[in-house]
């Protein structure tokens, strides 16, 4: 197998010698039949070279070049060289007799062959070089599966002659067939099954200019199981581990996780079977699941539910009369969800059967017709307790209607009834007839009034029966007027009017203009309207007149009427008469309200009396514009070393014999007047003193209840802080 390219190469050699000795054989034959037979000729100096050939690798290399001089005895036989190649370098360039020299010749670099030569001692060297060898390595294929296989090894050198080895690197390659040789090969190997981890080795190809390196890489085969692949936690959250076994040692792994909630310890094991520690937080919302990934197995974490819930109240105490509430609802966190519903057919759920996070139930318990009874709720899974009071036998009481009268011929209208100890089973009395009656709270009731109910002109019985305990309350006058109605200008209620009280007239034509009196001292005619009361004893008197208009007129009902009947007369200044019929007693209290309505907020101011004596006046409501209402000034009672009195505004209270005539009721708390009387240089207005108790300290909005000789005033309300 080697012998042809060197056959080739000596036989260029053996070529190259003929020709050099060819042409030193004519040289001497052509001097030998010369006619030069002189002496000095005859022993000229000749030379000779060993070798005067020689080939040379592609590597380059040095060879010894011998010189043999012959020639007359005592002459030196001096000698020169010619070296004009670049790649060939000669030692010596000139000498005498027999000698050496060495010749040097470079690497060749190139892929083609090459030949020079130069001069020794008048001889001809030539020197062959080979050709540079060039290689392409490659295998096929170069990516093995875990299961191993087959595969070629192709060597490609750029010459016939560049010689080449094989060897494998790993144990896991083996190779097959020559692994030396010449010249384009194709060796064989195979790649053995892999259990473990994934590789790669070399197949190294040695050759005439280095190793080659063929790269061969194999996929893992490793075989992973994970145990458990499931794992249930409880809302507590805690430390676990998980265990992987592999099918080789070498096998790696490691875990990772797509949740914040789980973390994985950094344990040191990451090869070969073992255990994994991990730790699960506690959980304060709804359940939730992560996953644990390792080596391409999955482990799947799930956590029970977390979330806890409070109820704010947990329970309510109601009256025979039942009512709404609201409970709020606490939650751990904002993704936990919950239901709320009855357990008992008398509470109902209005809103907010079911939320999430932190929210409100607004319920309503039914009014109770017979015993004490309890009940529940079950919202976000906790009870919320109910209970509530018998029926209750207590009669009813009736503090105001609205309206309180009305003109004679009028369309049908809904009349308010306030008061208290209202059932479900309350009927409003007209005359001692049923009318149709709306329940609306134990405080008030709504009742249907039909437009012959006010046909003529004169007063009511208004009255409530409680049908399931069969009691009645008292009975308050609704006023039916012809076309004069005049009512307390502070309740705007008709039934009766003081002496000395302010009060309002409506009707029509009342006025030609609108007019206000100036000052204190109140006028008898305004804008030529004037006002007459008669009472029951035939005595007329003169009202003293604060405003006139066509439609209203507010006055203060003259001193010393007798009680009874009485007439009022109204004479324009258009010379137009009315007339209306009213009762006259001694009290009829009225309490101002803020918006002159008779209802709402009191018309009142709060003196505050601190530690060092200084007295503060504080107004009790402001006007809103934006709301175009009276909001509450709530009044503060928790500063220490402080005393809070009230002035209330009224009128129809100061003919009262005694002042225990006057009891107040502020938020349920019964308090004795300090003062109920004439307002100083106010015509018709009196003033009601009472010092307010601290147990009112936080009690919100409260009703403010006046009674004056056993009539009611109309109620009004306040605010504390």
């Amino acid at each position: 197998m080697l012998k042809e390219p060197i056959l080739r190469d000596v036989t260029k050699v053996v070529v190259m010698m003929l020709l050099v000795m060819l042409g030193a054989a004519g040289t001497n034959a052509a001097s030998r039949t010369g006619n030069d037979t002189s002496e000095s000729a005859a022993f000229a100096c000749n030379y000779s070279i060993s070798p005067d050939v020689h080939l040379f690798p592609a590597t380059g290399g040095e060879i010894t070049v011998s010189i043999q001089a012959f020639g007359t005895p005592g002459d030196p036989c001096g000698w020169t060289t010619v070296d004009a190649v670049p790649w060939i370098t000669l030692s010596r360039v000139a000498g005498n007799g027999s000698g050496t020299l060495k010749v040097t010749v470079s690497p060749n670099n190139t892929t083609s062959e090459r030949t020079a030569s130069v001069a020794i001692a008048g001889r001809t060297f030539t020197a062959f070089q080979a050709a540079a060898c060039t290689y392409t390595v490659n295998a096929n294929p170069k990516q093995f599966g875990a299961a191993g296989g087959n595969g070629t090894l192709t060597i490609t050198p750029s010459g016939g002659a560049c010689t080449w080895s094989v060897n494998e690197s790993a144990t896991w390659i083996a190779l097959s067939g020559a692994t030396s040789g010449m010249g384009t090969k194709q060796v064989p190997f195979t790649v053995s099954a892999n259990n473990g981890p994934g590789r790669t080795a070399a197949i190294n190809v040695t050759t005439a200019v280095g190793v080659l390196a063929v790269t061969i890489n194999q996929d893992s085969g490793c075989v992973y199981s994970l145990n458990p692949a499931n794992q249930a936690v409880n809302a507590g959250g805690g430390n676990f581990s998980l265990l992987l076994s592999t099918s080789t040692g070498t096998c790696p792994w490691e875990p990772t996780t797509n949740v914040p909630w789980i973390t994985l310890a950094n344990n040191a094991q990451k090869t070969g079977s073992g255990a994994w520690n991990y730790a699960v937080a506690a959980n304060n919302g709804p359940q939730r699941t992560g996953t644990i990934y390792v080596a391409g197995k999955t482990l799947t974490v799930t956590q029970n539910s977390g979330c806890s819930f409070s109820l704010s109240p947990v329970g309510r105490h109601f009256n025979a009369n039942g009512g709404g509430g609201v409970v709020t609802v606490g939650a751990s966190h904002n993704a936990c969800q919950w239901t709320a519903i009855s357990n008992d057919p008398f509470i109902t759920i209005l809103n907010g059967a079911s939320g999430q996070g932190t929210d409100t139930v607004t319920y309503n318990v039914a009014a109770n017709y017979g015993a004490a009874r309890s009940g529940s709720a079950t919202i976000a899974g906790k009870t919320f307790g109910v209970s509530q009071e018998a029926f209750s036998a207590a009669a009813p009481t009736l503090t105001s209607l609205s309206p309180a009268a009305t003109f004679a011929g009028g369309a049908s209208f809904t009349l308010t009834v306030n008061g208290t100890e209202f059932d479900g089973s309350s009927r409003v009395q007209w005359n001692g007839a049923d009318r149709p009656t709306t329940f609306v709270s134990k405080t008030q009731l709504q009742a249907q009034i039909f437009s012959p109910d006010i046909a003529a002109p004169g007063s009511v019985d208004v009255r409530v029966v409680n049908t399931a305990a069969g009691v009645a309350s008292n009975t308050l006058k609704f006023m039916i007027f012809t076309s004069l109605a005049n009512l307390s200008a502070a309740s705007f209620r008709g039934e009766f009017l003081a002496p000395d009280s302010l009060v309002s007239a409506f009707g029509a034509g009342l006025a030609t203009q609108t007019a206000v009196a100036n000052g204190a001292n109140l006028p008898t005619s305004l804008a030529g309207t004037s006002v007459r009361v008669r009472d029951s004893q035939g005595v007329e008197k003169l009202a003293q007149l604060f405003f006139v208009s066509p439609g209203q007129i507010n006055y203060v009902m003259p001193s010393g009427l007798a009680t009874g009947k009485a007439t009022v007369t109204v004479l324009s200044g258009a010379g137009q008469t009315l007339t209306g019929a009213t009762d006259i007693a001694n009290v009829a209290p009225g309490i101002f309200s803020a918006d002159a309505s008779g209802k709402g907020l009191a018309s009142a101011i709060a003196l505050r009396v601190r530690g060092s004596g200084q007295q503060v006046f504080e107004p009790v409501a402001r006007y809103d514009a934006a709301q175009k209402s009276f909001q509450a000034l709530p009044i503060e009672l928790n500063i220490p070393g402080e005393q809070v009195y009230l002035l209330l505004f009224g009128t129809g209270l100061r003919h009262r014999e005694n002042l225990t005539d006057v009891t107040v009721e502020i938020g349920g708390y019964s308090i004795e007047p300090m003062f109920a009387g004439a307002a100083p240089g106010l015509p018709g207005i009196d003033q009601l003193n009472v010092a307010v108790p601290a147990e009112l300290a936080g009690a919100g909005d409260v009703d403010v209840v006046v009674k004056v000789a056993g009539k009611i005033a109309n109620i009004v309300k306040l605010n504390f802080r």
